[in-house]
């Protein structure tokens, strides 16, 4: 996966193993090794922690370089310090009930509910909601700042 990409090469860079940068991060031995190498989906809390240890913007780790189709949305910018708030006031924005926004991202009323109720997604499940919310995902994931971040990422070079 393209994820799996931009981590070898950012933690190259680092000049970490993926052991040491999981060990860093607060995270079980093999995680780094399971989204590297199996192509795991890990939650936004583990590139949050990924991303701190490597010094990267954790909305480009998770996502890449910002796509242009999908944009902050400039309606909401009082601060949202949570995904739950920042995706309650998106799907607000939209007019959408959460049944629309589930069927709309293919995903479960109960999984819409939950997470408007603070569970953490994980990245593809946050890139199926901004995609349904024509929002970029760095801001749903991360929030404004990281979104803001995500554009001024040192382009890492994904070729070996």
């Amino acid at each position: 996966s393209k994820l799996a990409a931009r981590l070898r090469a950012a933690r190259k860079r680092a000049s970490l193993s993926a052991s040491r940068l999981a060990l860093d991060a607060g995270l079980s031995d093999g995680v780094v090794r399971h989204i590297e190498d199996a192509g795991g989906i890990p939650s936004v809390q583990t590139v949050e922690r990924l991303a701190a240890v490597l010094d990267i913007s954790a909305a480009w780790l998770a996502f890449g370089p910002p796509s242009s189709r999908l944009l902050p949305p400039t309606e909401l910018s009082e601060p949202m310090d949570s995904f739950a708030t920042r995706l309650a006031a998106a799907r607000t924005l939209r007019g959408l009930s959460r049944k629309a926004l589930a069927k709309a991202a293919e995903l479960s009323l109960t999984a819409v509910t939950g997470l408007e109720s603070g569970q953490v997604p994980n990245i593809a499940t946050v890139e199926r909601l901004a995609k349904a919310l024509k929002i970029a995902p760095g801001w749903l994931a991360f929030g404004p700042a990281a979104a803001e971040a995500q554009t001024m990422s040192v382009p890492l070079t994904l070729g070996r």
